[in-house]
């Protein structure tokens, strides 16, 4: 013989491969609702690993800040209560003077002055800042004690008093007018770091 001589096979049809071909398991609902309860529990606990994280930033923060807990507590229970926070703040080692956080109205009454003086330099801008912030924060200096009207219905007695206080302020001589200045911007720094978002985690 020349040689073996096998009829060559005919190819499978498309439809013949087809019903040859593994079947791919069909996805049902509970595998679906599996992966959907599984994907939400690996949601909430990285949510609750950022919780908790957020509570320790905080209270380092507080730390580092040397900010106690107590003080945090009473400055948290007096924004909440009365509306206001005041501290003793020693300015020199024989002296003190008493700031009391400010209200939005003290805000509006600065943003008043830079709309009437329409100052053209941010050192100007700075000035009336610190100069109103000063004026609406002053309680106690050097045994004087400043009014301040709580009541927003008694508009004329509040402004009346706030004007008072300003007359004091601008009369100060200048480097004493900074130091206070200074030391209101502590006493900001630390209201700020108090009420920041990890309040509402620890309180």
């Amino acid at each position: 013989m020349i040689g073996n001589y096998r009829r060559p096979q005919a190819k499978p049809s498309k439809s013949t491969a087809a019903a040859s071909a593994p079947e791919k398991p069909a996805e049902n609902s509970t595998s679906q609702l599996v992966e959907g309860v599984t994907t939400e529990f690996k949601h909430e606990l990285s949510e609750g690993k950022k919780s908790a994280s957020k509570v320790k930033s905080y209270k380092e923060i507080l730390k580092d800040s040397n900010i106690s807990d107590t003080e945090a507590q009473s400055i948290v229970d007096d924004m909440l209560t009365k509306g206001y926070y005041e501290k003793i703040i020693n300015v020199t080692k024989t002296t003190t003077a008493t700031f009391r956080s400010r209200s939005q109205s003290d805000y509006k009454r600065y943003l008043r002055a830079l709309d009437a003086f329409s100052p053209k330099f941010s050192d100007d801008v700075t000035e009336i800042q610190q100069r109103y912030y000063l004026t609406a924060s002053i309680v106690t200096f050097k045994g004087l004690k400043f009014q301040h009207v709580d009541n927003p219905k008694l508009e004329d007695e509040v402004e009346e008093a706030f004007n008072k206080r300003l007359a004091w302020v601008e009369a100060l001589p200048e480097q004493l007018f900074l130091l206070l200045v200074g030391k209101l911007a502590y006493f900001d720094n630390t209201i700020a770091i108090v009420m920041s978002e990890g309040v509402v985690e620890n309180f």
